[in-house]
């Protein structure tokens, strides 16, 4: 399975299914992401820088490969271009057709 198909996939069912969920709890989500955020710049602007760099690790491809395919594939842009792909497609956020999403994918 390729990754456009992965990106495909991510774009047409997590349309499909999550949307109604993301816009009805928007608010909370909202808060409870900037309250993380905010936490996360706390910890930032009180952490000491350390006194010496990370050693490298060496380990094998396929633990290499694993985890470069798992930041590709959650890269945000690729998912939010993937979104906007499948938007100007015509297949909207409020869509619960799954036909539509299995056409789009090409499974």
């Amino acid at each position: 399975m390729s990754r456009a198909t992965i990106y495909g996939i991510v774009a047409g069912f997590g349309l499909t299914a999550v949307s109604g969920f993301l816009t009805a709890h928007a608010f909370w989500l909202q808060l409870l992401g900037g309250i993380f955020l905010c936490y996360l710049g706390w910890r930032t602007l009180r952490s000491k820088p350390p006194e010496q760099s990370a050693a490298v690790q060496r380990g094998s491809l396929l633990k290499s490969y694993t985890s470069i395919f798992l930041l590709t594939i959650t890269n945000p842009m690729t998912i939010l271009s993937f979104t906007g792909i499948f938007a100007g497609l015509g297949h909207t956020a409020g869509s619960s057709d799954w036909n539509d999403s299995l056409v789009l994918v090409r499974l």
